[in-house]
């Protein structure tokens, strides 16, 4: 993860010095109310020089306060499009490897997962164009009907989706689905997805400023 602490860690620099030109150009905008102060005369320079000052410094903390704003939104964006760009390639790293039989057990895992939730008699698998792996029926046939306690007939459908990988389960008439596909299940499973990967591509990364 080194890479990607480098790249947070340029981030961070590049925001921190825009941040530091915004405080500079704050206290040269302070510096100009000052001096146009004193040009004003010497009856009410005083007053004027104080509310100057008062004005200016007000303004270097509403600066200060959106460009740190400003790093915060950008750190947590290049954090959010690196989780983006993990999850795109764990799904397609898992899509290449369709022809393995650790896809094949992954397909019959889920498989078990979906019929056992539909928990009806006859359940389909509707696997993704251009895959088809060697599904043992009768294994997802005894454990579905083990979990749910009601004799279940599996069988592959003719139909196709589109889909990187993972199975669609429906009843008979299709009446009834789950998609455990990966796409679906990414989807329901997003926001629990999303805090592992941060939680390991960013366990030393802090995004306060």
């Amino acid at each position: 993860m080194s890479g990607v602490q480098s790249i947070i860690k340029m981030i961070e620099a590049k925001a921190t010095e825009k941040e530091d030109k915004i405080v500079r150009d704050a206290r040269k905008l302070s510096e100009t109310k000052l001096l146009d102060a004193r040009k004003k005369g010497k009856a009410n320079r005083a007053a004027m020089m104080v509310e100057a000052e008062i004005q200016s410094r007000a303004d270097i903390v509403k600066r200060d306060a959106n460009a740190r704003l400003a790093v915060r939104h950008t750190i947590l964006a290049a954090k959010e499009a690196l989780i983006t760009e993990v999850l795109e390639l764990a799904i397609e790293s898992l899509s290449e490897k369709h022809k393995t039989k650790g896809y094949a057990n992954m397909l019959v895992s889920l498989a078990i997962e979906g019929g056992s939730a539909l928990a009806v008699e006859e359940v389909e698998l509707i696997l993704p164009w251009g895959q088809s792996p060697q599904l043992d029926l009768t294994k997802i046939s005894r454990e579905i009907t083990k979990r749910t306690g009601i004799k279940t007939g599996v069988s592959l459908s003719k139909e196709k989706i589109r889909s990187a990988g993972g199975v669609m389960v429906k009843n008979k008439d299709g009446t009834k689905w789950v998609d455990n596909t990966l796409e679906g299940r990414r989807d329901r499973m997003m926001s629990e997805i999303r805090k592992l990967i941060s939680s390991i591509l960013f366990k030393n990364i802090s995004t306060s400023v």
